[in-house]
């Protein structure tokens, strides 16, 4: 029997005889449903991923990572040289404006990084920029940035989480978080028309960037998005032309929705991984977990492939990870892979570790990944786990996260939001969000971190993915390819750079 929410995309699909995109396709404004409501398109204030994509193509940085061929390229610098391990001086490009019309310059850079070190900052993940020392003005067109310490991974964080202010907007705000609300001016190839939590971003074709940096492209003219969180609600707007672009379609609604003339469904790689946090400190109320045999029973009990096949959509271009990270992911290494699916050996070790009538729990998820969970709840039950689910937004989940209430999680991250191994260790394992209690995997991170052979770098990662693999304290589940419904007579142009991602700016019309 089909679930309701399918019948009810079903319905929707029969009642629409037409879908009017092609107004939008006319105006040239692509309207792209987004499931969370941001306020905010700066990154450094809401680190989520669909404030991340208009972010991405507002603000300048000052180098790019070529995903495709694995080589750094110049943005707003020109060049750049290393006078010692912890030291890398930047020659800037001196033609290039910010959408205020203020010209760029060094000082900007240095500007961006003074605000991010500023310990009265507060931000989510501190820790992606501190590793930098200080940032010095070695002239008009060239600034210094040194480290604490030598680390080998730096040209990686600068590329994908360094995103450049323009300091004359932004030092004239008494609230800096208004930057990316009420004036965010960057260097990219889109400038923001207007931000609003309800009526969501507008967008629109910055043509000097385009003429000043090779690898920008703008295809569309404006891009709007939609708040919409409730999925039934975007499939309607998608079906009547509301919007042009939902993303993250499950696989019952994906094989619904190719059935209508007006629509496109195209599995894209993501490199997101689904994952499933458990609570092995024992902060959450729920102590079991903190027993390895507990953990272990839980994973055991779960069908990984069975689950993915049935519920996750583009399974079938899905990487199965060996651990907490993909093959393309720099760095990454496992020589062991997470618990087997195994229900009787999960039942015996439950049994084992003390609950032969098996536990109560609590199952949280991200809400886009219910289906998903549904799923696993059905499975554990029969091993023993007694689990009420709950649901919630990442507004809600990062705060619960946070003060160490949940219990187990099932939720998904980005992998290429910056694709090396030691950034996936800190989403895991960094301060809040721990629920290992284990120090030893940061150690070895940190060892990691600092070494400049890639080769070596991924033995000793692999240390420590074998680690999280043998305690259970993730469960890796698959890849989430990104799944998007979008209007027929759009196209999805490949990236030149990215391996994982599809952006903004590689929407076409045909």
């Amino acid at each position: 029997m089909k679930p309701f929410g399918i019948l009810v995309v079903a319905g929707l699909l029969a009642a629409s005889l037409s879908s009017p995109t092609s107004a939008q396709k006319s105006k040239d404004t692509l309207l792209l449903g987004t499931q969370d409501p941001f306020a905010t398109i700066d990154a450094y204030m809401q680190p989520a991923v669909e404030v991340g994509q208009f972010s991405r193509v507002v603000l300048g940085r000052l180098v790019i990572y070529d995903e495709v061929n694995g080589t750094f390229l110049p943005e707003l610098a020109k060049s750049w040289s290393r006078p010692d391990p912890a030291t890398i001086d930047f020659e800037t490009r001196d033609d290039v404006v910010f959408h205020s019309g203020n010209k760029f310059s060094a000082a900007d850079i240095k500007y961006t990084i003074d605000y991010l070190l500023d310990p009265k900052v507060p931000l989510r993940f501190k820790n992606r920029y501190n590793w930098v020392k200080s940032a010095e003005l070695l002239g008009p067109n060239k600034v210094r940035v040194t480290m604490h310490e030598p680390l080998a991974v730096d040209m990686f964080n600068l590329a994908y989480s360094f995103s450049i202010y323009d300091s004359e907007v932004h030092k004239k705000l008494n609230d800096k978080s208004d930057y990316g609300r009420i004036s965010p001016s960057g260097t990219g190839p889109y400038r923001v028309i207007s931000v609003d939590a309800n009526a969501g971003v507008l967008a629109e074709r910055f043509d000097p960037a385009l003429k000043t940096f090779s690898h920008h492209r703008a295809p569309i003219k404006r891009l709007q998005s939609v708040p919409v969180p409730d999925r039934q609600t975007q499939i309607a707007k998608l079906i009547t032309g509301e919007v042009n672009v939902i993303t993250n379609v499950t696989e019952d609604m994906a094989a619904e929705l190719a059935k209508q003339k007006n629509i496109a469904v195209t599995p894209t790689p993501s490199k997101r991984l689904m994952y499933i946090t458990i609570d092995a400190a024992g902060r959450s109320a729920n102590k079991a977990f903190k027993d390895l045999r507990v953990r272990q029973a839980f994973i055991k009990a779960i069908p990984r492939d069975q689950i993915a096949k049935n519920f996750v959509a583009g399974f079938e271009i899905a990487e199965v990870p060996k651990g907490i990270c993909f093959e393309k992911n720099v760095g990454c290494g496992a020589s062991t892979t997470p618990p087997a699916y195994d229900p009787a050996g999960a039942k015996k070790l439950l049994a084992e570790a003390g609950y032969p009538n098996g536990l109560d729990m609590v199952f949280s998820v991200y809400e886009p990944f219910r289906h998903v969970a549904e799923a696993v709840v059905g499975e554990i039950r029969k091993a023993g786990f007694r689990a009420t689910l709950e649901s919630m937004p990442l507004s809600v989940y990062t705060v619960r996260r946070a003060k160490g209430e949940l219990t187990t999680l099932l939720a998904a991250y980005p992998t290429f939001t910056q694709p090396n191994v030691e950034n996936i260790f800190d989403v895991f394992f960094g301060g809040e969000r721990d629920y290992s209690g284990d120090p030893e995997i940061m150690k070895i991170v940190a060892k990691g971190a600092i070494e400049p052979d890639i080769a070596k770098r991924t033995a000793i990662f692999t240390e420590a993915i074998d680690l999280v693999n043998r305690q259970s304290y993730v469960y890796p589940m698959i890849e989430q390819p990104m799944v998007i419904a979008h209007s027929a007579d759009l196209r999805i142009a490949k990236s030149a750079y990215s391996v994982a991602d599809v952006r903004i700016d590689d929407y076409v019309w045909k």
